[in-house]
């Protein structure tokens, strides 16, 4: 029994380092979720430099139906920043560049005009002019019933207006009564860019 137990437990962390690997992939391009109202995706740049800029906290998320609904930007940084703040000020700083000329990096966040030092999130990835970074984790189970883990991926880019957009992707994986399950979904939204 511990054998079988070990195997599914084995095949559980293999399907959540397939997720992880799934997640690398930047969106570049339009989907068919992307609104064919907004303008195209447009490039970061080098080490994503072009990301720099003030943005407003509030903007648009256009659901898995279709529908749109205000969101707040300060829901999906990776750090905690109060979900008031009528603008958000975004930095990236480049730690190290790989060979393939991605680039690890530092997210500054700063609110309003806050004089406070900027609030820092040292895991992010320029990966093909685009920003990635895994917003949240969450995992539950009960013992021989089920086990889930759940991981929220963001990616920012831009658009040819210089608006902020973001892709936000959650993958869960896991076992219900040992029988491995998958499933993904993402939505997209919108932040105006309102200063350099």
């Amino acid at each position: 029994m511990r054998a079988k137990i070990f195997r599914y437990v084995a095949l559980f962390l293999v399907s959540l380092f397939v997720v992880g690997c799934a997640a690398w992939k930047p969106p570049l391009q339009r989907d068919e979720k992307y609104p064919a109202s907004w303008q195209d995706i447009a490039s970061l740049g080098p080490e994503c430099k072009a990301l720099n800029g003030t943005y407003s906290n509030e903007g648009l998320l256009i659901d898995s139906d279709g529908s749109a609904q205000p969101i707040l930007l300060t829901d999906i940084l990776p750090v905690g920043v109060a979900g008031e703040s009528e603008f958000i000020s975004l930095k990236i700083v480049t730690q190290k560049i790989d060979s393939n000329q991605d680039t690890f990096a530092t997210l500054q966040i700063s609110v309003n005009d806050d004089s406070k030092a900027p609030q820092e999130w040292e895991k992010c990835y320029c990966v093909k002019h685009t920003l990635f970074y895994v917003a949240k984790t969450e995992s539950s189970g009960i013992y021989y019933i089920y086990a889930i883990g759940a991981q929220h991926n963001v990616w920012l880019t831009q658009d040819m207006d210089g608006a902020l957009i973001a892709r936000i992707m959650k993958y869960s994986t896991g076992l219900v009564t040992l029988v491995p399950v998958y499933w993904q979904s993402h939505v997209w939204a919108r932040f105006e860019r309102i200063g350099d």
